[in-house]
């Protein structure tokens, strides 16, 4: 069984979508209460996320915005440095930047179906894999557990400009 190949009923229903410039405040909302869990976002992703030029997809339960993910391909433009590592080291991948989920939702699913959301994508174009990064400092136990879970596997370490150390994840979508 896939991460993606779950019995009705075993999560709760989320409706996915893409985002929408009225989802902006949510986003940002959810962000802020992720860090350090992820990174603050600056005004330019903000706006990328408002004009649609951002891959992003949203979850919502009762109407509301409880969750979002950021993606990139290996093709797009993006100056990441843990994005840049995945480009010179392999040839197709969707770089997941981002996933938070709003507090009052974690662990009922959100993150899970947001990540099936993202591997539908990523085979839909022809990508082999789906790629991200986890912090080890700061610490982000809860989140390797949740990747380690789905598949992924530790392909490298990097330490970042802004200060954090990451393990650098894979996991292949190739039978």
């Amino acid at each position: 069984m896939t991460m993606c190949d779950l019995s009705p009923g075993s999560i709760d229903p989320f409706a996915l979508r893409p985002c929408q410039p009225s989802d902006v405040v949510a986003i940002q909302s959810i962000n802020l209460a992720g860090i350090p869990g992820v990174s603050l976002l600056i005004q330019p992703e903000l706006d990328g996320l408002a004009d649609g030029s951002m891959l992003c997809w949203v979850a919502e339960d009762a109407g509301q915005v409880v969750g979002y993910l950021i993606t990139y391909t290996n093709s797009d433009t993006y100056d990441g440095e843990e994005f840049a590592w995945f480009q010179r080291h392999h040839s197709t991948f969707l770089y997941i930047d981002q996933v938070a989920i709003a507090v009052s939702h974690r662990r009922r699913g959100v993150g899970v179906a947001l990540y099936c959301r993202a591997t539908e994508d990523a085979r839909e174009r022809g990508l082999e894999s789906l790629t991200c990064e986890v912090n080890l400092d700061p610490p982000n136990p809860v989140s390797l557990a949740f990747h380690h879970d789905l598949g992924f596997t530790s392909i490298g370490e990097l330490h970042t400009g802004d200060g954090r150390y990451v393990t650098l994840l894979r996991k292949s979508l190739v039978s």
